[in-house]
């Protein structure tokens, strides 16, 4: 059974004007353009072609770590990293907000003129609400849901007065929604949490999801045309980085129609997910017949359709791929209670297309773009070593990195420039995406598609100012 969640409830070294978050704009950041007023470091010129070629940055320097005096070897040997773009720009962003009128307008673009029927615990029929109440309480959840105790109590205030059917929407004010695409019953959820309470997600963040998934019983009515008749029929919602060698793929779609599927469902729903990230192929498992060709030691599991991951991104540069919390080791403490969690950057979307379009849909952390100013103008690289040195040298304390017991230097092997997401610290959920310089040490990682920065220094690559891995993440 699927489980059902509801909703209860450096400093500089310069004298500059500190770019952080989505300030009142006093600054014409456009490179070329007529009225630019200049308030950020003098010296600030061009875009990303002043850093093509660069030389990799070898150092090596002595840094005091403690109080007490202890001294480490600040070692770079880093390769120097830019986007695949001729211009960066400054992109004012928002979270979306689930409010009602967003609600009603996903929904109505989902189910289109169909009914729409509520789905959230107060109007779930009573033979459903039994089961998930059954399924929360005798499967001993509480180590795995921080919100246990408060789904039991709305489950148990739901069964007092129960419902016979689904109950037609009035008004899009709950988070849970049901309706049909094609004959084919669907969930529309709306999910906002936080992970403070959980134990395996320990990098502390603001979630928000919206979800497109069919009802269990309902899932062999996706099945493929070439595996009609298949028993026991389903799709894999998780997929193994190892199925991406496969190249036998039955669905009717080529890869490149299937992606136009997607990007048109986006498209048509408003979303801000313009950059393609990655695909993985779709597998379905069930009792194939011997003229289906199922997956090397993966009995009664092959291929059909795909699984696009699109993000959201600025000048065709995913933001999601310069890291998001997950990326960074640093972030597997504790933060200070000095220190909110924030929104997630992980803004990515997840659709699963065959032959009838796309079946599934998870659209994690949507963002809205408020302003972009573009092209605009970026320190010069020297500059921006020349800051990291003084950071490394007179302020290392405050940037909180991790020391190997017995290990004698802290390394660096990568200079990269992307995007970084400040916060406006007046206004919660307004952030600006920021072009920002980042020395760290890379990490290997189990999952190809996603980076691992240990010990990150993050330098503002338009004004020179210090960000707070900690305080904007």
């Amino acid at each position: 059974m699927r489980r059902k969640w509801i909703n209860l409830g450096l400093v500089c070294v310069f004298s500059i004007n500190v770019l952080s978050g989505c300030q009142k704009k006093d600054v014409n950041y456009n490179v070329d353009g007529d009225t630019q007023r200049e308030t950020a470091a003098e010296g600030r010129i061009g875009g990303v072609e002043q850093f093509a070629d660069m030389p990799r940055w070898e150092e090596a320097f002595e840094t005091v770590i403690t109080k007490q005096g202890d001294i480490k070897t600040v070692d770079i040997n880093a390769e120097i990293s830019v986007p695949d773009t001729k211009k960066m720009s400054v992109a004012e962003v928002r979270e979306a907000v689930f409010d009602e009128g967003y609600i009603e307008k996903m929904a109505k673009q989902i189910f289109g003129d169909g009914e729409i029927y509520y789905n959230d615990v107060a109007h779930l029929p009573e033979k459903e609400l039994k089961a998930w109440y059954d399924y929360y309480v005798e499967n001993e959840l509480g180590d795995y849901d921080a919100h246990l105790e408060e789904k039991i109590a709305a489950y148990q205030k739901a069964v007092a007065n129960p419902k016979d059917t689904y109950t037609p929407v009035k008004d899009f004010t709950v988070n849970e929604y049901l309706g049909k695409i094609e004959g084919v019953t669907y969930e529309l959820t709306f999910t906002e949490r936080d992970n403070l309470n959980d134990p395996y997600r320990p990098v502390p963040h603001r979630t928000k999801e919206i979800s497109l998934v069919p009802k269990e019983e309902e899932e062999e009515q996706l099945c493929p045309k070439a595996f009609a008749g298949t028993k026991h029929i389903s799709y894999m919602p998780q997929y193994p980085s190892e199925l991406s060698y496969v190249t036998d793929n039955y669905c009717e779609l080529t890869e490149e129609e299937a992606k136009q599927k997607a990007e048109d469902f986006i498209d048509m729903l408003g979303l801000e997910y313009p950059v393609f990230a990655y695909r993985e192929p779709l597998a379905w498992s069930g009792e194939f017949g011997p003229d289906i060709q199922t997956l090397p030691a993966e009995y009664g599991v092959a291929v059909n359709g795909y699984v696009f991951y699109y993000d959201y991104g600025i000048d065709g540069v995913s933001v999601v791929a310069s890291g998001e919390e997950e990326s960074y080791v640093n972030l597997y403490v504790k933060k200070k209670d000095s220190e909110e969690i924030q929104y997630s950057m992980k803004a990515r979307i997840r659709l699963f297309v065959t032959e009838r379009g796309v079946i599934r849909m998870d659209a994690y952390n949507p963002i809205e773009t408020t302003d972009m100013s573009a092209a605009v103008g970026l320190l010069p690289f020297q500059t921006i070593q020349d800051i990291m040195r003084d950071q490394l040298l007179n302020h290392i304390r405050k940037l909180r990195f991790y020391y190997y017991q017995n290990k004698k230097n802290v390394s660096f092997d990568e200079m990269a420039l992307i995007y970084f997401r400040v916060r406006d610290k007046e206004n919660q959920g307004t952030y600006s995406y920021v072009p920002a310089w980042r020395l760290g040490d890379r990490q290997s990682g189990s999952d190809s598609n996603m980076i691992n920065v240990e010990n990150p220094l993050l330098i503002n690559a338009l004004d020179g100012s210090w960000i707070n891995l900690y305080e904007e993440m």
